[in-house]
């Protein structure tokens, strides 16, 4: 959704949040962690979460739209430090 900040963390979460105002839209409860950025369209965020799940979002409301088990776990990753590392 257009104007809006989407941000998993250790909790299990990913919310969304509008980028203008910072008052929080909604919360979406994994089954782990959600460490790495999600990619949104101006209808759905995708994001994975360490329950070896990735997850598609409805962006306005949160709803699920779909899940898919990827059956094993995998990690994400992002810059840190100023630096990219992969493993």
């Amino acid at each position: 959704m257009s104007g809006s900040v989407y941000i998993g963390s250790e909790d299990f979460t990913l919310r969304a949040f509008d980028s203008a105002t910072g008052t929080p839209l909604w919360s979406y409860l994994t089954g782990g962690q959600v460490l790495g950025g999600p990619t949104a369209t101006s209808s759905a965020v995708y994001f994975g979460s360490n329950d070896n799940n990735v997850y598609a979002l409805d962006a306005s409301t949160g709803a699920n739209l779909w899940t898919v088990d990827r059956q094993r776990k995998w990690d994400t990753f992002g810059p840190e430090n100023k630096r990219d590392y992969c493993r």
